[in-house]
């Protein structure tokens, strides 16, 4: 009888703790369902095909469309590449960074971001070059340029003459059309008709004077001599660095031969003392 009741009560806490496990397993399945379908459920967003320079315009060569997990989307990531294609970055973007809405600007904005690359007591002027005169729409922005003023003189009386002189000498460029930074290996070529540069009151009067009786050439600097320059400047500047903490260091050898020596003295005589005291 007793192993009846025991085999009986085995067979009711079997069924009763079967039944718990089923509820638990029916209820708790539809959220764990939901968390996974959440986890794995896609949506494309605009990332940086190629890293971009800071006031870099956004084409579609430069910039491309990446899945990512639904929830780990930040809430201002670009979605459409169309909402961004022709902005300009408002920072430096990395290959494959997610294009953020706060981190484009318009062409309006970016022409008030002129005004702050000029420093101050200095003025930006524009002039109209060709081609040709632009050294093949070869100048970009942070160039160094020589400006030279070309005047033609066609009067029926006289001869035709021809006038070239240098009106500015290593000339800050500014921006070349609308563009204020070097473009990308990305972009193509982008003809222009202007030329910003940095230049004084005085000459921004030049400038705008010569323009009026003639045309403008722009002579390319070398970046090249620049950089070695710097790098001279830069080793030389290590060069005496290290030199003035080898004799730092020679001075400070000095001061504590000089020290034990006082402190030699010193004992020496310290003793002789002693000796006479003993006396």
């Amino acid at each position: 009888m007793k192993a009846g009741k025991i085999l009986l009560l085995a067979l009711l806490s079997g069924i009763i703790t079967t039944g718990i496990f089923y509820l638990v397993v029916i209820q708790s399945s539809p959220a764990d369902s939901a968390e996974q379908k959440e986890n794995q459920e896609l949506e494309a967003v605009v990332v940086a095909g190629t890293d971009i320079k800071q006031d870099e315009k956004l084409t579609e060569e430069n910039i491309t469309i990446r899945q990512m997990v639904k929830k780990d989307i930040h809430e201002e990531a670009v979605r459409d590449k169309q909402e961004v294609i022709g902005q300009y970055a408002s920072a430096s973007l990395k290959a494959g960074e997610v294009i953020l809405q706060h981190r484009v600007r318009k062409q309006n904005d970016l022409t008030a971001f002129v005004s702050r690359k000029i420093n101050e007591k200095m003025r930006g002027v524009s002039i109209d070059v060709k081609y040709d005169e632009s050294v093949s729409n070869l100048t970009v922005p942070e160039d160094f340029v020589d400006v030279y003023s070309n005047v033609i003189t066609n009067d029926k009386t006289t001869p035709i003459e021809v006038r070239t002189e240098r009106l500015l000498e290593k000339t800050r460029v500014l921006a070349v059309g609308e563009r204020i930074v070097e473009k990308s290996k990305a972009e193509g070529e982008e003809p222009y008709i202007t030329v910003t540069l940095e230049v004084t009151p005085e000459q921004a009067t030049e400038l705008i004077h010569a323009a009026q009786i003639g045309t403008f050439h722009l002579a390319l600097h070398s970046r090249l001599k620049t950089d070695e320059k710097t790098e001279k400047t830069d080793s030389a500047a290590e060069a005496e660095k290290v030199e003035s903490e080898t004799e730092q260091s020679k001075e400070k050898v000095e001061a504590n031969e000089d020290n034990k020596k006082s402190s030699k003295e010193e004992n020496k005589n310290n003793d002789g003392e002693k000796n006479k005291d003993k006396k």
